[in-house]
């Protein structure tokens, strides 16, 4: 009677919080069962009683799955304390139908077309990717009309900040444009949603069709975390390398070029002549070429800042924005959707 008056009164409370499980102690004897059961008082319930600390030993596994952490995130002892004492589900009605069920016929070309069907969806899978796939064969949801508009508007936002970035040439903070002194700190946008919901699809066609217009001007990366890298601490070279690969492969531009190069560090290269050390080699060409060729390395050793100039060189030069896009993190573990994301945050911050 005590540990039934004790679990009543601790079943009203867990109740209210909304906890699945409750449980009283003594310190010696444990007790634990479900708060709520349909059609089913407390006295009649399944009850996990440990009455003692040899109790406890013996059965440690279940004690362990009854009130770890762990064990209860995983329901692990759910199955023995729901209502297992009434009788099982009824036989369905078909089962009392006269030759019911009856063996299948099978018709002569079923097994030759799944074969066939098989390899188209197996093709058409390759080709989800595809320009001509996203423009001729997505769908798009009436639902995400009002995403897509919202979308653009963002990017549209995002352009029109960068064409102010690009326009002024701020001398002093007096003469800083009213509108240039208002924008918004970089961010990064996260779409967010189920594993197998469409978000890939979404994001192609966001830039193949419904806001092709407006990335035109952009250099688009795409990255796929599907599966890659194998930890988080891989993926700043992972970005780095994409990022390098794309812009050859993708856009004809070598970050490492020679022309290429001496035009992003322009001014870096200017501040190095003007120092005392590249002053003092000026008149020693060859001394003064090592001193710059070490300089250029040692700025280059750190790929996000290189990288970062790089852009903005970019984006002066040719007028053009950077739209990165880091796909199937959700099939990822916590560690590396985190650190992806970091390195995102730290990529908007610092490229614009």
């Amino acid at each position: 009677p005590p540990a039934t008056n004790a679990l009543q009164q601790a079943i009203g409370y867990a109740a209210t919080l909304g906890s699945r499980y409750v449980a009283i102690s003594n310190g010696n004897q444990w007790l634990l069962t479900l708060t709520f059961l349909p059609d089913q008082p407390l006295d009649s319930r399944l009850v996990y009683v440990f009455e003692s600390f040899d109790a406890i030993t013996k059965r440690f596994r279940t004690f362990w799955d009854c009130f770890s952490p762990q064990g209860l995130v995983h329901n692990a002892v759910i199955k023995d304390l729901l209502d297992t004492l009434k009788l099982p589900a009824p036989a369905k009605l078909s089962s009392f139908i006269t030759g019911y069920p009856v063996s299948a016929t099978r018709n002569i070309f079923q097994n030759e077309l799944s074969y066939i069907l098989d390899y188209v969806w197996q093709i058409m899978s390759q080709e989800e990717g595809t320009i001509a796939f996203v423009q001729y064969c997505y769908v798009n949801p009436s639902s995400h009309e009002d995403i897509l508009a919202l979308v653009k508007e963002l990017i549209e936002k995002r352009k029109t900040e960068d064409a102010l970035l690009g326009k002024y040439e701020v001398e002093s903070i007096d003469r800083l444009p009213h509108k240039l002194a208002h924008l918004p700190a970089e961010r990064p946008f996260v779409v967010l949603g189920e594993v197998g919901r469409g978000k890939s699809s979404f994001l192609k066609h966001l830039r193949f069709v419904a806001a092709k217009d407006v990335l035109e001007t952009y250099i688009q990366i795409e990255f796929n975390f599907l599966d890659r890298p194998d930890k988080a601490s891989e993926i700043p070279d992972l970005v780095y390398q994409e990022i390098e690969r794309q812009l050859r492969e993708n856009y004809h531009i070598d970050i490492y070029e020679n022309s290429f190069v001496r035009g992003v560090l322009h001014g870096d290269l200017l501040r190095l002549r003007r120092t005392p050390k590249g002053t003092a080699l000026s008149e020693s060409m060859q001394k003064y070429n090592e001193l710059e060729l070490d300089e250029i390395e040692k700025i280059q050793a750190d790929r996000h800042s290189y990288l970062a100039k790089v852009f903005h060189h970019l984006r002066k030069g040719r007028q053009c924005s950077l739209a990165l896009f880091f796909d199937n993190l959700d099939r990822r573990d916590p560690d590396i959707q985190e650190q992806a994301f970091l390195k995102a945050s730290a990529i908007a911050r610092d490229w614009s």
